[in-house]
């Protein structure tokens, strides 16, 4: 198994045509705090005539406080992925410093889709089709989206994700009760006016027990509720399996997620 800072530079394990050939406007400062600056990068399709959907990929954590993970490859061969696909995709860094930090992650969240759609001439993208993309701990900053979802958000697609913060964490894992609460993003498949977005989910079966519990919870509220979503269950496979496991199961669900997107955007 690789240790984080080899998993960090490893890339997804697909592709497809012109991921060498997208644009990038890299280390843009959308907020500043503390007087820490934090950066997205921007990527787009090469020579577009028409402005792109923008997906918002989501990372997970706990992070340091010094740490790039924009930078880092599963996101930037993500992005390119997207771009190549026709999507403009935005990665940025957010304080998910550790598990009482989503409040501070979800207000970056926001500010990050704000800026980018006040700049949407600029980065030459549709502020009026948004989606967003999570993974593993970037779970829960879905749920104030899933409460009370804009107009222009289409869909969302989420990756070994945690939907559900009331399951058993290990002790250093487990957020604050009040925090539990508000970033479950089970909480508000049935309680928003508006109408939940589509969802895609992904699962692998050795992934952390806390994990596939969350979002096992999350799919049946889901049913319960008539939610519109799609579940690719993997057999095998790791957390970051889009990363970790070369083979026909991780392909096809990256494939799919991207079809999912082209339908829904």
């Amino acid at each position: 198994m690789p240790d984080q800072a080899q998993f960090f530079n490893m890339r997804i394990v697909y592709s497809v045509p012109g991921m060498d050939r997208v644009e990038v406007k890299k280390d843009l400062v959308y907020r500043t705090v503390s007087e820490r600056s934090l950066k997205m990068d921007v990527y787009s399709p090469a020579h577009s005539d028409n402005p792109s959907p923008v997906i918002f990929l989501i990372h997970g954590g706990p992070v340091s406080p010094d740490s790039n993970l924009k930078d880092a490859q599963p996101l930037v061969s993500l992005a390119q992925l997207l771009a190549a696909s026709g999507f403009s995709a935005v990665v940025f860094n957010h304080r998910l410093l550790s598990p009482s930090h989503f409040r501070e992650s979800a207000g970056d969240l926001a500010e990050v889709v704000r800026i980018v759609r006040e700049r949407a001439d600029e980065f030459h993208l549709d502020k009026n089709r948004v989606a967003f993309w999570a993974s593993s701990a970037g779970g829960p900053l879905l749920s104030p989206w899933l409460l009370q979802r804009p107009s222009y958000l289409r869909c969302v697609a989420a990756y070994s994700v945690i939907l559900d913060l009331d399951v058993p964490f290990p002790p250093i894992a487990t957020p604050p009760e009040d925090q539990r609460r508000e970033f479950s993003a089970i909480r508000y498949i049935g309680e928003g006016v508006r109408k939940v977005p589509p969802i895609f989910i992904a699962k692998t079966e050795n992934d952390h027990p806390w994990v596939n519990q969350s979002i096992a919870r999350f799919v049946a509220e889901a049913l319960s509720q008539n939610i519109a979503f799609q579940l690719l269950a993997r057999p095998n496979g790791h957390h970051g399996f889009e990363v970790m496991d070369d083979d026909v199961w991780s392909k096809e669900i990256l494939e799919r997620t991207i079809s999912f997107y082209k339908t829904h955007l």
